[in-house]
């Protein structure tokens, strides 16, 4: 998660002009960055999506379908 993290904050380089690194203005560039953002964020909250669960069945005790809490997730 940690990697991914890393990962998604180096791909928001390509989001937007990057003045710091001397990268073009470019729409391939920015549409690059958003579909990594996109995969690394994906990998950062996979793992994470059964801690939403648990704490959503904590905090709604009154939903007792787990597609309920799902959903909250």
């Amino acid at each position: 998660m940690m990697l991914s993290g890393l990962l998604s904050a180096l791909a928001f380089i390509f989001v937007g002009t990057s003045t710091m690194v001397s990268l073009p203005e470019s729409l391939v560039l920015m549409g690059l960055g958003q579909a990594l953002v996109g995969v690394f964020s994906g990998f950062m909250l996979s793992p994470a999506l059964s801690e939403m669960v648990t704490a959503g069945s904590e905090a709604y005790p009154a939903l007792v379908d787990s597609r309920e809490v799902e959903s909250l997730a």
